[in-house]
Parts: structure tokens; sequence; C-alpha cells
């Protein structure tokens, strides 16, 4: 099984890609690495770890700002999981998977895109409730 996936791992352009992203970061061509459109998976996945830490901080801190504002917890936490959801679709279309050519309409992406987030939404309010209700 471990010789399989390195194996797949070394297939292909993924390890030529993680030599050009170690590349580019060892020669601090930042430009490059952040603003430019690429087809790197391996950049592609730097960018999208940036992303989702900054929605997620976005999440968190917008979701303490409305409660210490005052807010109840539910109305604070919807408002923030909405503008974390937001930043996230423009943070991941616009800068982390930014390429030349796009592969579908945007319609599909925001479809797709709300689909995922939906239940994304409903597992965690699932998960929170029955946390909270067993206590």
């Amino acid at each position: 099984m471990k010789d399989r996936l390195i194996q797949f791992l070394l297939k292909g352009h993924t390890t030529q890609d993680a030599i050009a992203f170690w590349e580019l970061l060892r020669q601090r061509k930042f430009r490059a690495l952040l603003a430019q459109p690429t087809a790197n998976t391996v950049t592609q996945l730097f960018r999208y770890i940036i992303t989702g830490a900054s929605s997620f901080l976005l999440d968190f801190l917008l979701l303490f700002i409305l409660e210490t504002a005052g807010m109840p917890y539910l109305p604070a936490a919807a408002c923030s999981f909405t503008a974390g959801t937001v930043c996230n679709f423009l943070l991941t279309k616009f800068f982390a998977f930014k390429s030349i050519n796009a592969t579908v309409g945007p319609a599909v992406e925001v479809l797709v895109f709300c689909a995922i987030y939906a239940l994304v939404y409903g597992l965690t309010t699932r998960t929170y409730s029955r946390i909270v209700g067993g206590q």
C-alpha cells in the first residue's frame, strides 16, 4: 500500500510541480507563488491552505466580535459562517485556483460551492446541537 502511494505521488507532474514550487520559494519569487495564474498543483495547494486559514480567521474573529457586541450565538454564528463562506469562495476562485482557462461556468461553480457549504453547515450545526444538547 505504501509503495503504491509513493508511486502514485511520484508519477506525472506532481514531482515536477513540487520541484518547481520549491525553486520559486527558494528564489523568493513570491509574485509567481501568490499572484500569477498557475497550473502547478503544489502552488495551488499552498494557496488553498492560505485561503482556508484566512476564511477560518474571518469566521472566528467575526463570531467573537459579534458575540462580544451582545448578539446571540446562533445569529452570530450564521453571520460569521456566511462571511467565511463568501470569503472562502472568492479567495478559492480568484486566488487559490486562479487559472488561465476555467473548466466550468461561474453558475456551476457557485452552485457546487453553495451545496458543499450547505452540507458542511448542516453537519456542523447538527454536531454542535448534539454536543450542547448532550450536556
